[in-house]
């Protein structure tokens, strides 16, 4: 389900899995993350924007994610597209929430199953 601009989305992860956090951008735009209102952290690093239909997918990507991962994160000036990031502790595998693209900035988290 879309989540109406002006929406929080939340998303559960667990502790120590893989997290990529995808924002879908208009090709103008360009990636401006914050968590809770300042830059996300440090451990969070930004890949190269890619081409996503007909706008940008821009992510942050960590290894495993940590308990300081968990916020509000947003992705452009507007901050009208926003998802909550919950880490759970433990191991194992972490759930993964793709809403459809929106045309401004909508919010995707992938989690995957850690290696073996």
């Amino acid at each position: 389900m879309e989540a109406a601009a002006g929406e929080e989305r939340r998303v559960t992860v667990t502790a120590g899995a893989p997290l990529t956090v995808e924002c879908r951008l208009r090709p103008e735009q360009r990636a401006e993350w914050r968590r809770d209102g300042a830059a996300p952290p440090p451990d969070l690093r930004a890949a190269p924007e890619a081409a996503a239909g007909a706008g940008l997918a821009a992510r942050l990507q960590a290894p495993a994610a940590r308990a300081h991962h968990a916020g509000l994160y947003t992705c452009s000036r507007e901050r009208d597209h926003r998802v909550r990031v919950v880490v759970l502790p433990g191991t194992g595998r972490a759930c993964a929430v793709s809403p459809p693209a929106r045309p401004l900035c909508s919010v995707v988290v992938v989690c995957e199953e850690p290696p073996l």
